[in-house]
């Protein structure tokens, strides 16, 4: 888990640092499984900010897994994102969908 804050700077004067974001960085496509291991521990114990994080750097390592953008929606509708979650299905979907047409 990585912190990133950013700050803007011209010649004569450097802006104040933005909040702390959370960010999960990995390129190792075959992590994508430990990170769907730590969204489920997170999730159990209510974490779900974190557990949604780690989710999606799985759905970026593995972005052809309909069942990540299907437990993503389940985490967003968890967090109140209602559009995000029918957008993560219907994502899932088409992913099922593009798999069953591959010969």
């Amino acid at each position: 888990m990585n912190y990133i804050a950013v700050t803007a700077a011209s010649a004569n004067v450097e802006r104040r640092f933005s909040h702390e974001t959370p960010h999960v960085y990995d390129t190792d496509p075959q992590n994508a499984p430990l990170h769907i291991q730590k969204t489920i521990q997170l999730g159990n114990r209510g974490d779900f900010e974190e557990a949604f994080l780690h989710l999606s750097a799985a759905i970026k390592l593995d972005p052809q897994n309909s069942d990540y953008y299907r437990e993503r929606a389940k985490l967003r509708v968890q967090l109140g994102f209602m559009n995000e979650a029918n957008k993560d299905l219907a994502i899932a979907e088409a992913t099922l969908q593009e798999k069953a047409e591959i010969p």
